[in-house]
């Protein structure tokens, strides 16, 4: 009955012509007004509920179909925009071959071409390189010179704001665009900042808006700019030169073509070769068998990087830098060399942004998700970049990671959560680089050094909770040995930092040290206001038991021998009491215990002993204990004969190393317990 109502509460409100008014007012019209509003929001709250329960639902069932419509709209989009290009070019090359072979346009456009004689175009070129920095590689090209150039203003392409001011350089096949130098020096004025090649842009007119006035768009996949020039005249001659360029550059590439084609087919094509170079004929005839591979292989390249092919573009580069290295460079071969060199700079640069995502997406799917942008740059010969982008791309994962670590209550429990998610990170990530850069060993050493980069941010984060100045020494102990031994698990990478962390770790427990050093000195001082120096009476043997096994807690194993007619202990409360906060901290600091720690550890026993034997020596001058002396003298000589060696033994036990400073507080309180049974008093 309810799915029935549901469902007619359904159809009703999902009717084209459902209107609000009139449904509230049939359910005001009934009898009891109240009661069925109350019944019908319930009744159309489940159905928002289910509704929403479902579409959710439909979301999950449907989310792979998402991603997947996701990557075929991005790859149609890359394929519509070769396809424009495509059809751009055929457009500009039919309406050149209409017009050649119509008007006689041949001859013409040849001399188009040749309107500057070599000297001239040396000269364009050579003041290019003298205005121009970090331009050498542009000028290689044979047969390049300037056709226009000019200032413009680069403007983001999103929000049409002004980013820098630039001055370009459109050449006969490609465009330079260079960026001003401040305080420069000398006849250059610009540095080289891109080129793009004609073939593999193109030039859209921008129409004026109030923060955009005479720009134009260049298009080049999968990036686009905007650029502003002075005057709308201005503008109109960028935009007639470029179309004009492109134009003479796909007929000379068709002629080229053509040219390429009857040479290999004419039977006297030895006939063009010098004869004098008995190996040039296989030289010039190799390079013509293998131009169309050649002059296809930029258009090939610019295919598979809108694809994402990684491993095809790289295969392909290494393919043609094999092949060029092989054969004697001409001045074809030049150009071609310089549009196979702007497409591995476009394929690193992609390969770059691969790696520099967001730290998210390295969350979900860890290193391993940079393998394969990592191991085409390393096949590209780009190793050094590829282990600093790779490294960098694991020092965000790992902030992202502890970013969403919650402080929790107890100390303990939120270093165990922050050590789990640091070493884990960084484990996986050396295995990751081990696997990757197995065969470039002199990165490595970059890796170490990145370790010790993030342990010094990871000890800053563990010391603002652990390393606090005023915390428990048990409770610093219990967080450092969780951080040690964690640390001790990157052995199964190869790598040892325990060092390196105890060394970043060294100045937080010295703090810690004399802060329990203060506490234990003041808590004696109290305790010594009010003891009388009887021996201590536990009144019951089952207190002296409990009193024994506290002190073998401890480390105090002999302590039952102390304890005389069941319940009296030879020692002062003050005394025990002292004797069993001094054994608890030299348990846990001695858990602590690294070389550079035995001289604070062993000041710090040294200090509270020695403060304590003060306030028993102040209490036998006293007239107040003129008939306890000689318990006093008892436990100063306790302390002198039974504590002192104690705590030596644990102290060496651990360190190999003999405490002298505790020696020498035994030797003089030694002679002071002498000076007081020589004289009767103590002085």
């Amino acid at each position: 009955m309810k799915v029935e109502m549901a469902d007619s509460l359904r159809k009703e409100l999902s009717k084209e012509d459902f209107d609000a008014n009139k449904y509230v007012q049939e359910i005001s019209s009934r009898g009891d007004v109240y009661h069925d509003l109350i019944e019908e929001k319930l009744k159309v709250q489940k159905l928002s509920d289910d509704t929403s329960v479902a579409l959710k639902k439909n979301v999950y069932r449907n989310y792979t179909q998402f991603i997947d419509t996701a990557k075929e709209i991005s790859y149609l989009e890359g394929e519509m925009y070769q396809l424009s290009h495509l059809l751009t070019e055929q457009k500009s090359i039919m309406g050149d071959m209409l017009e050649m072979s119509n008007t006689g346009k041949d001859e013409s456009s040849k001399d188009k071409l040749a309107a500057q004689n070599p000297e001239d175009k040396k000269r364009s070129i050579a003041g290019l390189l003298d205005r121009v920095e970090g331009c050498s590689r542009v000028a290689e090209v044979a047969n390049r010179y300037i056709v226009h150039d000019g200032d413009l203003v680069e403007l983001d392409a999103e929000t049409y704001l002004e980013t820098q001011k630039v001055h370009v350089y459109l050449l006969n096949d490609s465009l330079v665009v260079t960026t001003f130098i401040r305080n420069r020096r000398g006849p250059v004025r610009y540095k080289f900042q891109a080129l793009f090649e004609l073939d593999s842009l193109a030039v859209v007119n921008v129409r004026d808006v109030e923060c955009a006035k005479n720009a134009f768009r260049v298009l080049r996949f999968p990036d686009q700019h905007i650029y502003c020039a002075e005057t709308a005249r201005t503008k109109r001659d960028w935009l007639d030169k470029l179309e004009e360029a492109k134009k003479v550059q796909a007929t000379a590439s068709t002629q080229k073509r053509g040219l390429t084609e009857q040479i290999l087919q004419s039977p006297a094509r030895k006939a063009v070769i010098d004869e004098t170079n008995p190996f040039a004929a296989h030289v010039y005839e190799t390079t013509l068998q293998n131009a169309e591979w050649l002059e296809e292989l930029p258009e090939d390249l610019d295919m598979s990087i809108a694809q994402r092919n990684f491993e095809e573009a790289t295969d392909m580069v290494i393919r043609a830098t094999e092949y060029l290295e092989q054969i004697p460079m001409t001045p074809p071969l030049k150009e071609i060399q310089s549009r196979v060199d702007h497409r591995i700079k476009q394929l690193t640069e992609v390969l770059t942004r691969e790696l520099q995502g967001s730290p998210e997406k390295s969350l979900r799917g860890g290193p391993q998700v940079t393998r394969r942008a990592v191991t085409q740059l390393i096949r590209l010969g780009r190793s050094t970049l590829a282990c600093d982008l790779y490294l960098k791309n694991r020092s965000a994962a790992i902030k992202q990671s502890l970013r969403f670590l919650r402080i929790e209550g107890a100390p303990h429990l939120y270093v165990t959560k922050l050590c789990i998610l640091f070493f884990n990170n960084l484990n996986e990530a050396g295995k990751e680089f081990r696997l990757t850069f197995s065969e470039q060993q002199g990165c490595f050493s970059a890796f170490v050094v990145w370790c010790k980069a993030e342990m010094k941010g990871f000890v800053n984060q563990f010391s603002r909770q652990a390393l606090a100045k005023q915390s428990n020494i048990a409770a610093v102990a219990e967080c450092v040995t969780i951080a040690r031994t964690h640390c001790s698990n990157l052995s199964t990478i190869g790598l040892d930092l325990t060092f390196f962390l105890d060394s970043l770790m060294l100045k937080g427990m010295q703090d810690v040290m004399h802060y329990n050093k203060e506490q234990l000195i003041e808590a004696s001082r109290h305790r010594n206001m009010e003891e009388k120096w009887y021996p201590m009476n536990l009144k019951n043997p089952n207190a002296a038991n409990t009193l024994v096994v506290e002190m073998q807690k401890v480390g105090y194993a002999s302590f039952h021998q102390l304890v005389y007619d069941g319940c009296f202990v030879r020692i002062a409360t003050s005394t025990v009491s002292f004797v069993k906060v001094v054994l608890s901290f030299l348990r846990e600091a001695l858990k602590l215990y690294i070389p550079a720690l035995h001289p604070d550890i062993v000041c710090v026993v040294v200090e509270v002993t020695e403060n304590h034997v003060d306030l028993m020596s102040l209490a036998s001058r006293s007239g107040r204990f003129e008939s306890e002396r000689q318990d006093i003298v008892t436990n100063i000589r306790y302390i002198c004969e039974e504590f002192i060696p104690l705590v030596e033994s644990k102290i060496e036990g651990i360190s190999g190393k003999k405490a002298v400073q505790l020696k020498k507080l035994k030797t003089k309180n030694e002679a002071l317990i002498k000076k007081i049974e020589s004289a009767g008093v103590l002085i």
